[in-house]
């Protein structure tokens, strides 16, 4: 009887080795090399689902690349009609009408580019993972390729790829939790490359509203910081800040300190602003207040708070006055570690 359990448990683990192979560094590294070239470059014309939670959206999307560059035009087609059109480094909306608040616009305009989500930051992240080639599963009637990115830490969900293996087209993509549970995923549902013509990406409504337009006179916005006078201490393996500036949040009159950290496969924003001060009570008349500011009240501080909204969690302190939260679509451990360290930048003694 032994004996039958020990042939049995050597069979399962062949077949175990047999459907997981598990790739060297440099096979991972030239597959999604491939993989992330193919999805950025190519023209195509398709259909996706982007699931994240327990939302579905579904877009249709085209691409040309020419001799003159890259044009796209992104549309979802499911509540507000409206199309994304990039042009090279422009990017616009166009409505059928003219809306009420077009900050509003500017800000569910923005999305990730499917299937253009490995960068080059992504592609160095890759020695944070164990990276194995699955069986193969059809997607969009296409017989893909499978890769498990499989982190070596609590760092980074767990990513998994299917690949066209003609093209090196990414079909799909998902994010699994530590319990293996999808938290987002994009899915072609339909996919043609090539043979796609301009006349694909000219947008049919009139009203258009800019996203993005490259300045060519000033220095990439990318790599110009700005100093926030804040800082991360003990930034989680992997990640780093990108870039650091004053942004518009809400309705808001004074910019707030942002930050923005990534590995390549996550992002991380950090938004810090004062405290809202208390309102003092109606029987206070302005003399009371001016004779005693020792009875003044401090500001009511953020409560600790870790909110998990899908693929996205949501970390919120204070620190000396001032409200920070994070949030980003990475793991609880990260927003919490980068909350956690967040702290006033100390002057270096050149700058003194």
């Amino acid at each position: 009887m032994r004996g039958l359990l020990v042939l049995l448990l050597a069979v399962c683990c062949n077949a175990v080795s047999a459907s997981v192979d598990l790739l060297t560094n440099s096979e991972a590294l030239s597959i999604i090399k491939r993989v992330a070239g193919a999805s950025r470059k190519a023209g195509f014309v398709g259909t996706y689902l982007h699931q994240h939670g327990a939302e579905l959206e579904t877009f249709r999307v085209a691409r040309v690349v020419d001799a003159d560059g890259e044009y796209e035009k992104r549309e979802p087609l499911e509540g507000v009609a409206r199309e994304i059109v990039r042009n090279n480094g422009q990017v616009s909306c166009y409505l059928p009408d003219a809306p009420a608040n077009p900050a509003d616009v500017k800000r569910n305009a923005l999305t990730k580019l499917f299937p253009a989500l490995i960068n080059d930051d992504a592609i160095a992240a890759l020695s944070f993972f164990n990276v194995s080639r699955l069986p193969n599963e059809r997607v969009a009637g296409i017989d893909a390729n499978v890769l498990l990115l499989d982190p070596r830490d609590a760092l980074r969900y767990t990513r998994k790829l299917w690949f066209d293996p003609s093209s090196g087209m990414l079909l799909k993509i998902a994010s699994l939790s530590r319990k293996n549970e999808i938290v987002e995923q994009y899915a072609f549902t339909e996919l043609t490359v090539g043979g796609v013509e301009r006349k694909q990406i000219r947008p049919r409504y009139a009203h258009r509203i800019d996203i993005f337009t490259p300045d060519r006179n000033r220095a990439d916005p990318a790599r110009t910081q700005v100093d926030s006078g804040w800082e991360v201490r003990s930034i989680p393996a992997g990640y780093r800040v990108v870039r650091e500036s004053k942004v518009a949040v809400g309705n808001r009159l004074t910019p707030v300190s942002h930050m923005w950290l990534s590995d390549g496969w996550g992002a991380v924003s950090v938004f810090i602003e004062p405290l809202p001060k208390p309102k003092h009570s109606g029987g206070d008349t302005p003399a009371k207040q001016a004779s005693a500011p020792e009875q003044a009240k401090p500001p009511a501080a953020v409560p600790h708070m870790l909110i998990n909204q899908g693929v996205v969690n949501v970390y919120t302190r204070s620190v000396n006055d001032m409200s920070v939260v994070v949030m980003g679509d990475v793991p609880d451990a990260v927003v919490t570690a980068i909350g956690n360290g967040i702290a006033p930048r100390v002057p270096s003694r050149a700058a003194q």
